[in-house]
């Protein structure tokens, strides 16, 4: 329980150092409530991970897909992988299967991923 809490603990952090913009073409404060609903989002997608609370992991990905583009899916999909978000990490996936192998190691983050997650997408 100590370790799920404190890779939870640790990947909320990381989760808030690296905010997401949804990429939509919404009026400013639009944007600053869409920045909100999502960064807010990959915060309690940990706690919902950690309680095992399925229905609000779920729904913290349906915002979170919001904002993946090419600049953070890397970063979405290791979230995604560590509180055990299927339904993102698939969506995620599905990004990355439109690249070529090429593309997803000279994407941002790419470098910040683990050996196994970056064996991972070779294997996409």
């Amino acid at each position: 329980a100590t370790s799920t809490a404190m890779t939870s603990t640790m990947a909320t952090s990381t989760a808030t150092s690296h905010e997401l913009s949804p990429s939509s073409t919404s009026s400013s404060t639009d944007e600053e409530e869409g920045d909100f609903d999502v960064n807010f989002a990959l915060e309690l997608l940990g706690v919902a991970d950690e309680f095992q609370i399925d229905r609000l992991k779920r729904l913290c990905s349906k915002i979170i897909e919001r904002g993946v583009d090419d600049s953070n899916v890397l970063f979405v999909w290791q979230v995604a992988n560590t509180f055990h978000a299927d339904d993102l990490c698939n969506f995620c996936v599905g990004t990355l299967t439109r690249l070529s192998p090429a593309q997803i190691t000279s994407l941002p983050y790419y470098e910040e991923l683990t050996q196994e997650e970056q064996s991972k997408l070779k294997s996409i």
